[in-house]
């Protein structure tokens, strides 16, 4: 049995040029929005992986900036990644408060956007999680990116944790960046790998 830390090891390896071609993609628009909003923390505006693997266990935590080709680059970092694993999605963005001042809202493991596709085994699950997000895996020439489903998800997750819109009366501002937590185990590798048998 292959440990979880070199089943991922490739993969981890593909990510990261993939992160670094990412950065140098955003680079200038990056350099804009730290100059329009400097109280932006420059973690928020960055791409990045970050990555926990043992012989049994496989956790990444991927940000991506959210740029024009966010759902290209998505597409990218999902075709890199070996299945099984279960994904979480949460976003880091501002608010508008009711004074007018930026409340900066982080992601994390727990307050992820709900989804009903959590397991990614296959090319359909995938396929599943882009549109539930209202979006395309692999998105062609004419791919016309559409947010409404995303942000819905955003609003209806963050307000029923946190009441940021109903009771706090914030107003979403911008989404900075997605950030993916990837978890893998071997048991859950051993189940497909038998399942698919």
């Amino acid at each position: 049995m292959t440990s979880m830390e070199q089943r991922f090891s490739k993969c981890i390896s593909d990510i990261k040029i993939l992160i670094n071609k990412f950065k140098k993609q955003n680079d200038p628009i990056v350099s804009q929005m730290k100059d329009i909003c400097p109280e932006i923390p420059e973690r928020l505006v960055t791409d990045a992986i970050y990555t926990l693997t043992s012989t049994t266990h496989a956790s990444l935590r991927i940000s991506l900036f959210n740029s024009d080709q966010l759902v290209e680059n998505l597409s990218e970092v999902i075709q890199a990644l070996l299945i099984p694993y279960q994904l979480r999605i949460d976003v880091g963005y501002s608010c508008i408060t009711p004074d007018k001042s930026i409340y900066v809202v982080h992601p994390s493991r727990n307050s992820c956007i709900n989804t009903d596709q959590k397991i990614i085994k296959n090319l359909d699950s995938i396929e599943n999680l882009f549109s539930e997000l209202g979006w395309e895996y692999q998105p062609g020439p004419d791919f016309k990116r559409n947010d409404t489903a995303f942000v819905k998800k955003i609003i209806d997750r963050h307000d029923a944790l946190f009441g940021l819109f109903s009771n706090s009366k914030f107003i979403l501002g911008t989404v900075f960046y997605v950030e993916l937590y990837i978890n893998a185990d071997a048991r859950m590798v051993d189940l497909w790998q038998n399942s698919s048998e």
